[in-house]
Formats: C-alpha cells, sequence, structure tokens
C-alpha cells in the first residue's frame, strides 16, 4: 500500500498522507482556558461548539458511505461542523457568534460561563483564523495519546471526530505526538511567557522544544525568542564595553535595557545595580559619604547619547510592553526628570530610607510616574551579586532596614512600572554599619570596676578608655570581647567608653561609635591573707590576723571554692541592700547589679554574718571571735571554713581551709584468693577519698606490701584485692588525707590473715604380691606378641597350612 504522492495517480491501495499535527496550542492564557472547559464538563472545545439543541447531519457525500448517520465533526483541514440540509459549516467568526446565540437560547444552565469561553474564541479567531482548529487539535491528540491506550479510530471517534478523519487522526497521534512530560507542558507554556519580559524563563522552556520545529506557529515564536536573545547578549556585551570606557551612565542605561528584557534574570539585576553604583560614584553627580546620613544627588539619565536617552524616554512615555529600546513611540513625550534623591540615615543597627520620586512635567508621565512601585536592594559595597531586598512600606517613598549587620553597604530604589524596571535605579553612597557594643554595664569589684557588653560578630577588636576618675588620669584598658576589669582603682566614679573596630572593605579599620558607663567605686574590705590552724583534742583551732579594712569572719563555705580578694556579697546577703548601685548611660537597659559573675546558682546563706555560734546542718559548730575560732568537725564528715571580710555591707573572701575528720575503717575482713593474692572488704571512711592497704608478715624476716585506693574504684568493686605472700599476714586499713587539709586524726582497721596450710604428704599402701605381679607381666607380653604363620604336610595334604 503506497501514499498519496502530488502528480501521481490515485490507486486503490493508495492510502492518504499523515496530516501535520501541531506542536504547541499557541495560545496565551491555554491552561486557564482547559480549565474552565473541564469545569463546565465538557472534554475539549468541539464539544462547547456544539450547542445542545445542534441540529443532526443528513446524508449528502453519496460517495462515501461511511458519513451517513455520523454527526462528527472535521478537523484536519478545518475545523468543520454539520449543518442543516447535510451541509458542512466551517467555525468562523459568523459560526461562533451563531452558536453563542444558541447558547443563549438553549435555557441550559452553563450558558453564561460558555458565552465567556466564545468571547476568549472570539478573540482567537480575531488573531489567528486557524487558531481555534489548532487548539481544537491540539486537545483531541493529548486526549487520545493520555488515554492509557495506544490511539485509535474507535476512540477517536468516540471524542466525536467525523469517521472520515478518525482513523488518520489516530495514525498520526500514535506515530509521533509527544506524550505527558516536560517537553508538552514546554509547549503550552512557551507562549505564556513569550512574547513578555521574561526572558530567562522563556529560554528554558525553548530548551526542552524542537530547535526546528516543522510548526510554523511555534517556530516563528522560537525566532522571535532567539532574535530577542541575541539582542540582549549585545546589549550585555556593550555595558561591559561602556563600563571600560568610563561611560557609567551609558552602561546602566544599557544595563537597563537588558533588565527590561530579562526581569527575571538575576544576572540583569546584579548588573543594573552594579552600573547604577558606578554612575551614582561620578564625580559629576557630587556625592557625600558621611557614616550617619547619606544624600545622592541624581545624575539624571539624560546625559550622553545613544541608549542612554532613548530608552529612558521610551519608558517614562509609555513605550508600551514591548522589549525594544524605546526609540519608537513614545519618545514624543519628554523623560521624568528623575531627580529624585535617597538618603539613608543609620539608627544603630537600623538604616531608614527616603526618597523622591522621579519628577515629570507632562500628564502622561506624571500619571506613569504615578503608577510606579518600588524594590530596594541592600548590597555589599562592589559586590551587587549579594543583593537582598528590603521591604517597603506600601504606598510610602520610605523603607526601614532593621538588624543590618556590620560593614560597608549601598542601598538601592529601583522604581518599576508593570513588573519591569521603569528607569535606573538610584544608589546611596556606601553606609557605614559600624554598631558599638551593646548591653554595656559597669559593676564594682573589690579594689575596682568590671565592665561588661557584647560586641558584634564581626568586629576584629574592642577598645575600652577610662575617661576620667578621681586623681587618675585617662587610660586605655586591657580588655577582651566581653569585657575589662579595671584595678585597683581608689574610691570614687570612673566613667568609661567602649568603641568596637571592624575591617573596612579596603582592608583599614573602621571604628564604631562609642557607649559610656559611669560607675561608682566604694571602698571594699582588705581580704584575710592567711590562716593559722592548729590541731586540738576535739578539733581544729583556726586563727588569723585582722584585715587593715572591714572585719573578719569565719564561716563554713558550703559552695564552690572562691579565690581570695573575690566579691561575696550577694552570697552572704542575697536579700540585703547595695549601696553601689551603677550609673551609667549603656544603652539604656537594666541588665541587673552585675554581682554574680556568670550568674552562678543561688547558694544558701553561708553562717551567722553577726558572728553568734551557730550550729550547721551536718553538725559543724561555728563558734566565730575576733580572730580565731574553735572548729569541731564529727567523724565522716568535713568542712571547708573560708575567712571573710566585711565591711559596710560589702563582703570580700579571704583565704580558706579544709578540715577533715575521716571515719574509722570498720567490717574489716580478710580473705586468701589463692596464695598470691587476699580479698579485703570493709565500710568506707567517709569523706576520705582514699585509703592505704598494708600487708605485713608477721613472721621473722618477712616482707610487706602497701596499696592505696580510691573510694571510686572500691564503691564500683566492692571489695580490694592485695598482693601478699604465703605467710601469714596483718592487714591494716587506715584513710588517707585530702592534700590540702588538715585532717583530725581516725584509727586504722586491722585483721590477721592465716598462712598458706602445708601441702599433706601422699598415702602409703602395701606392696603388690610378687605372684600377682608376674603373671600380670607375662599376660602383657602375650597381649603385645604378633601372630606367626607356619608351615606343616599333615597326613593326606602336601600343601596345607596351620595357623599358630
Amino acid at each position: 500500500m503506497g501514499t498519496w504522492q502530488p502528480g501521481q495517480p490515485v490507486t486503490a491501495d493508495s492510502t492518504p498522507p499523515l496530516p501535520a499535527l501541531p506542536q504547541s496550542p499557541a495560545m496565551r492564557g491555554y491552561a486557564e482556558l482547559v480549565r474552565r472547559v473541564e469545569a463546565l464538563g465538557f472534554r475539549h472545545l468541539a464539544e462547547v461548539l456544539r450547542p445542545p439543541a445542534a441540529a443532526t447531519a443528513s446524508p449528502l457525500f453519496s460517495f462515501s458511505p461511511s458519513v451517513q448517520g455520523d454527526d462528527g465533526f472535521l478537523v484536519l483541514d478545518g475545523l468543520w461542523f454539520p449543518a442543516r440540509g447535510g451541509l458542512w459549516r466551517r467555525m468562523d467568526l459568523g459560526c461562533l457568534r451563531e452558536t453563542g446565540r444558541r447558547w443563549a437560547a438553549s435555557g441550559d444552565p452553563r450558558a453564561v460561563d460558555v458565552a465567556a469561553v466564545l468571547d476568549t474564541l472570539e478573540t482567537v479567531l480575531r488573531d489567528d483564523a486557524a487558531g481555534l482548529r489548532r487548539i481544537v487539535l491540539w486537545q483531541l491528540c493529548c486526549l487520545l495519546q493520555d488515554g492509557g491506550k495506544p490511539p485509535d479510530a474507535e476512540r477517536a471517534a468516540q471524542l466525536g471526530v467525523h469517521r472520515l478523519e478518525a482513523t488518520l487522526l489516530a495514525r498520526a497521534v500514535a506515530e509521533g505526538f509527544p506524550g505527558p512530560g516536560a517537553g508538552r507542558d514546554a509547549a503550552e507554556e512557551i507562549c505564556e511567557v513569550w512574547p513578555g519580559h521574561r526572558l530567562r524563563h522563556a529560554l528554558a522552556l525553548a530548551a526542552r522544544l524542537p530547535a526546528d520545529p516543522a510548526d510554523h506557529a511555534l517556530a516563528r515564536v522560537l525566532r522571535g525568542l532567539r532574535a530577542e536573545a541575541d539582542e540582549t547578549e549585545r546589549l550585555r556585551r556593550e555595558a561591559a564595553a561602556l563600563r571600560s570606557q568610563g561611560r557609567a551612565r551609558a552602561c546602566a542605561a544599557a544595563w537597563l535595557a537588558v533588565a527590561r528584557r530579562a526581569a527575571d534574570d538575576p544576572a540583569a539585576r546584579t548588573g543594573l545595580l552594579g552600573a547604577a553604583a558606578d554612575a551614582d560614584a561620578d564625580p559629576d553627580t557630587g556625592t557625600d559619604i558621611d557614616t550617619g546620613t547619606v544624600t545622592v544627588p541624581d545624575p539624571g539619565i539624560g546625559k550622553g547619547t545613544g541608549i542612554a536617552t532613548a530608552t529612558a524616554a521610551g519608558i517614562a512615555a509609555g513605550a508600551g510592553t514591548g522589549t525594544g529600546t524605546g526609540t519608537g513611540r513614545g519618545t514624543n513625550s519628554p523623560a521624568p526628570r528623575a531627580r529624585s534623591r535617597v538618603s539613608a540615615a543609620v539608627e544603630d543597627r537600623t538604616v531608614r530610607l527616603r526618597w523622591d520620586p522621579p519628577v515629570a512635567t507632562t500628564p502622561g508621565a506624571r500619571r506613569r510616574i504615578a503608577a510606579f512601585t518600588y524594590r530596594v536592594f541592600r548590597f555589599p559595597e562592589g559586590a551587587p551579586h549579594e543583593a537582598v531586598e528590603v521591604p517597603v512600606t506600601e504606598g510610602a517613598a520610605t523603607a526601614v532596614d532593621p538588624a543590618v549587620p556590620s560593614g560597608y553597604w549601598r542601598y538601592a530604589v529601583l522604581p518599576e512600572l508593570a513588573g519591569r524596571a521603569a528607569c535606573v535605579p538610584r544608589t546611596t553612597a556606601p553606609v557605614a554599619l559600624a554598631p558599638p557594643p551593646g548591653q554595656l554595664s559597669g559593676v564594682a569589684v573589690p579594689d575596682g570596676v568590671r565592665l561588661r557588653w557584647r560586641a558584634d560578630e564581626a568586629a576584629v577588636e574592642v577598645r575600652a578608655v577610662r575617661l576620667a576618675g578621681p586623681g587618675l588620669p585617662a587610660a586605655e584598658l586591657l580588655c577582651g570581647r566581653a569585657g575589662a576589669v579595671d584595678r585597683p582603682l581608689p574610691p570614687g566614679m570612673y566613667r568609661y567608653a567602649v568603641s568596637c573596630c571592624y575591617r573596612a572593605p579596603d582592608g583599614g579599620q573602621l571604628w564604631s561609635g562609642t557607649r559610656t558607663v559611669t560607675v561608682h567605686a566604694p571602698v571594699w574590705p582588705s581580704p584575710v591573707r592567711e590562716l593559722t590552724t592548729r590541731r586540738t583534742a576535739d578539733g581544729v583551732h583556726i586563727s588569723w590576723s585582722p584585715p587593715p579594712r572591714g572585719r573578719g569572719r569565719l564561716v563554713r563555705w558550703r559552695g564552690q571554692p572562691v579565690a581570695a580578694g573575690e566579691d561575696v556579697t550577694a552570697l552572704l546577703f542575697p536579700d540585703g541592700p547595695r549601696d553601689d548601685q551603677d550609673h551609667g548611660n549603656g544603652d539604656g537597659h537594666d541588665h541587673g547589679d552585675g554581682n554574680r559573675p556568670d550568674d552562678p546558682p543561688q547558694w544558701p546563706p553561708l553562717g551567722n554574718p553577726h558572728g553568734s555560734p551557730q550550729e550547721s546542718p551536718d553538725g559543724v559548730p561555728e563558734v566565730h571571735g575576733p580572730d580565731c575560732a574553735e572548729i569541731t568537725v564529727p567523724p565522716r564528715a568535713w568542712a571547708r571554713m573560708t575567712a571573710v571580710s566585711v565591711l559596710e555591707g560589702r563582703a570580700v573572701a579571704g583565704a580558706s581551709v579544709v578540715v577533715e575528720h575521716p571515719g574509722t575503717v570498720t567490717g574489716l575482713v580478710a580473705r586468701r584468693l589463692d596464695a598470691g593474692r587476699a580479698e579485703v572488704r570493709f565500710v568506707w571512711p567517709e569523706p576520705a577519698v582514699l585509703v592505704v592497704l598494708r600487708a605485713r608478715a608477721t613472721g621473722p624476716g618477712g616482707g610487706h606490701t602497701e596499696r592505696r585506693v580510691s573510694r571510686s574504684r572500691f564503691l564500683a568493686d566492692g571489695r580490694a584485692v592485695l598482693a601478699v605472700s604465703a605467710d601469714e599476714q596483718h592487714i591494716t586499713v587506715a584513710p588517707l588525707p585530702r592534700p590540702d587539709a588538715v585532717v583530725v586524726a581516725s584509727g586504722a582497721a586491722e585483721a590477721l590473715l592465716p598462712a598458706v596450710p602445708a601441702a599433706p604428704p601422699p598415702p602409703v599402701g602395701p606392696a603388690p604380691a610378687a605372684g600377682k605381679l608376674r603373671r600380670l607381666r607375662a599376660r602383657l607380653a602375650r597381649a603385645v606378641r604378633p601372630r606367626r604363620w607356619r608351615r606343616h604336610r599333615p597326613a593326606g595334604s602336601h600343601r596345607a597350612r596351620r595357623r599358630i
């Protein structure tokens, strides 16, 4: 069977060529149209074009018997529907309007929604006479391909296609129509995006389509897209050349044209922001740079020739939504006089922006400027590719950027119209964000002042300076990132200034403003430097020399040990009044009195601050005198005694001593594991951390062994193993004192380990009888003797053998 060819006669076995199917619906709004049609309950648009009361076709084509009784439509060579008298009517504007009237007269509840769909189809027919047929044929191909079965004539006829074309349509779909996937989605979306200003997205869709499509409508779209991409690339190269020539304004205008064509391209926006910053930094603009308020006069976009003036004029005058450079219509209207000013006010970490809209002299330009929307971007100096968008107050020419990181930043205000850049953005001068330290506070410490602050993460250095003090000159303090201590200081009022240093883009230093705080340094007591201990019959006698300032007292210290000279006022008087409150203007917030460094836990009050005898909860009596105290620690307990100096409600820790009274070892039991090891069990003598085990042989010339066992090891194992000899051993277990403690002696426990008993001699039995032993040996000899064969010839046989 052959295929019909031009110029050749048709034979009986010839088949018509397969029809050319569309490769794209080539309609903007196709997805929305399909959604509306499906919501009305129709499978495709051809069903919408057949009103409920449509007449059936009468047999007309007598040469084709298959036509009789078939009311399907034709779609391969135009969109045709059966009409009265057995005729066919092409779906044109007249037929479409008549279809709308018939829907309106049908009384169908869907008539109103169908009328909206028909209005859309009328627009399609006005733009392209074959557009409606293309859309219907694309829908039919998709339905045949997505049915889950291979396309066939029966399914095409079920969709309403006349049987004259059902077979050819099914064959054509099966031959090469794309299935569901990225290619078909791109074909349906390409016209949604292009023509338009999303060039980057359109090129991504075109990459999934055939490079040289046979569909003329799709080919026309792709040709226009590629031409626009080439023109955009030319403008990029031109902008790069203009920048190398130092023509900042012309470069900015070229990047503006690129950004209008490719509004969805981050690289285009980056180039536009960078070029705008270069244009505003031009010496002709008179840019004023300051770390506080920055005011940048607009350089204007009318200076220069070529694309700069043309593009600005075309945009301001409403050059339409086309993608040209603005050299066409719209140039008769003057451009807005974009003399806008952008000011940036720095307040701590917040930057407040304010700008004036561009100025226009014609009513048309004023209307367009009134429709402008603004986008604000922040980017590091010299790095527009790191730009981030800042929220803009709707309906106002202001923006607030809170919590700005430290460093040098530029802000760009980009006017937009209909989603595209309207003119070259205005940028600020470099705004220096160098925040001073936060949460600055100062507190009095013994013989000095402690300052605390929180520096920014980007700060590379912090400087603290004492500005004033009684009888002391100004001096810079040795400080870290979080604080400093200034001591020794005489009593009085002191004022400090703290600032942070940041690294500038050029590698230099950028210092922040200063924060100041005033602190009162009161008179502090002198700490007790040394404690003298002496054992007594009942405990320990502790004495000290009175401090030069304040009154010394001895307390039982139940918290973490503190160094001599440390402020312990808050620990001794947690609820008492304070007379050394801070006086500062750091950041205007109350950050506490600062006398709890690193916020230690709230320990209980330590003893009686007035020096009267007091019994501690664990039975340790505390007897305080003017310069001595008697401490009695019960067995199996210990106490840390700290000397504290008190003066006018302030307390300073002094020297400390640990008094320990280990308990006597009880329950000592020793037994041998073998000849060289012994197991020792006992009750641990709290609060000792080590015990010593000694084993000494009781006999003359016997040796001894010794081992130290820790509390954790003994409690984990439940026993201690000691190496011993086989002789009788005298076992002694005694607690070892702490190296830094004064120990109240306690007794040791003793036990006797017996010697290893001697082995018994082997038992002696009667000797075996001589006769029994001789018979046993003979029996064993016979059992191991090898067997032998001997020849003999008994009577009557000359070859007989006998086994012996």
